[in-house]
């Protein structure tokens, strides 16, 4: 669950105006998928992305998009689509992994408040899937409360409190989405065109999340985007930090693991055209980022304790729907340096960015 809290978002929803009417498209943004490497600048792969490890040869593919309908001004039915695909060469003893998964989560949601500056909202899902073991679903309910305020015209920021009942562990979760409503007037005329400047704001997915069970407590913050210097040039910055517990044990014998990982990157992006629909660009920046785990009793390999180092380069494309409003696409090459040995992966990430000008 993906939500931008700050300041600026907040004085800007003073002004902003959004209200959910019926025949609204509404996509919620989601986090990196598979297109995620390394310390790297914000990503774009909300809508999911490919993958391929060169040293490692493991291959990631996923698509990952959710879109919801509103029937009435009220009434919104939608659903969340995953498609994951991995493969892990083969090791001592054993022949290659292969995972795939397909999921369909749909849901019901109802605006108990559905004004032009706030919207409030209660939502009902389940989830069911295929993988290589066979047909699973219906195995949990998700209930879910949200709070929505308008960042920009069409498009929506706020928290979100999940309740999922699963067969042997209940979660709580809280978060937040950034939602997109399209299919809107929005009183542009004619092709929508990147019309960068200086002091504009890119944003794509953000993530702050906390999620509570009987034997897990996790939590996750990853926040980034980038300022225009120029009407062609942005410069990009990235910072995340989460940790986890994980309580393996008994109440007779305590066994706990836990997780703690830090990340930050820096980047400049160049845009080779710009005042079009279709605009191409190039960027490049370097990474820094620790991972740690740690167990109380002997658990494999632990402890751990690695230290990232990446640059990372690559060529896009952004096709705009509004002004304030773009699909993203690119190839990325990342060089990542853990532990002193040098590493390199491709990627193709395929997201949304929004803008602030």
């Amino acid at each position: 669950m993906r939500f931008t809290f700050t300041l600026l978002c907040l004085c800007l929803s003073l002004f902003a105006f959004s209200q959910i009417q019926r025949g609204d498209h509404i996509i919620t943004l989601s986090g990196p998928g598979a297109s995620s490497y390394g310390a790297q600048s914000s990503t774009a792969g909300d809508l999911g992305g490919i993958l391929f490890d060169f040293d490692t040869e493991v291959s990631q593919f996923s698509l990952q998009p959710t879109y919801g309908y509103a029937l009435t001004d009220r009434w919104v039915v939608g659903g969340a689509l995953g498609i994951t695909s991995s493969r892990y060469p083969a090791s001592a003893g054993s022949g290659d992994l292969n995972y795939w998964d397909v999921r369909l989560n749909p849901y019901v949601r109802y605006y108990a408040v559905n004004h032009e500056r706030f919207g409030l909202f209660g939502q009902i899902g389940t989830g069911l899937g295929a993988n290589k073991n066979g047909v699973y679903g219906l195995e949990e309910l998700n209930l879910r409360g949200g709070l929505q305020f308008p960042l920009l015209a069409g498009i929506r920021v706020g928290p979100t409190l999940d309740y999922t009942i699963r067969n042997r562990n209940n979660y709580l979760t809280l978060g937040g989405t950034i939602e997109i409503v399209l299919n809107r007037a929005s009183g542009e005329e004619g092709k929508p065109t990147a019309g960068f400047k200086a002091g504009s704001i890119m944003l794509g997915s953000q993530l702050l999340q906390a999620t509570s069970t009987r034997s897990i407590l996790t939590g996750a913050v990853n926040v980034g985007g980038h300022y225009f210097l120029t009407d062609r040039f942005a410069a990009g910055l990235s910072v995340g930090a989460g940790g986890g517990r994980y309580d393996l044990g008994t109440a007779a014998n305590d066994r706990s693991f836990r997780t703690s990982q830090m990340s930050a990157s820096l980047s400049g992006r160049y845009y080779f055209t710009t005042n079009r629909n279709l605009v191409w660009y190039g960027e490049a920046g370097i990474g820094v980022g620790r991972l740690a785990y740690r167990s109380d009793v002997a658990l494999g390999d632990l402890p751990i304790d690695r230290n990232d180092f990446s640059v990372f380069g690559g060529v896009g494309a952004q096709w705009f729907l509004r002004e304030n409003l773009a699909l993203e696409t690119g190839v990325k090459i990342n060089r990542n340096l853990v532990n002193d040995s040098w590493g390199t992966a491709v990627s193709v990430p395929v997201g949304v960015r929004f803008f602030l000008r």
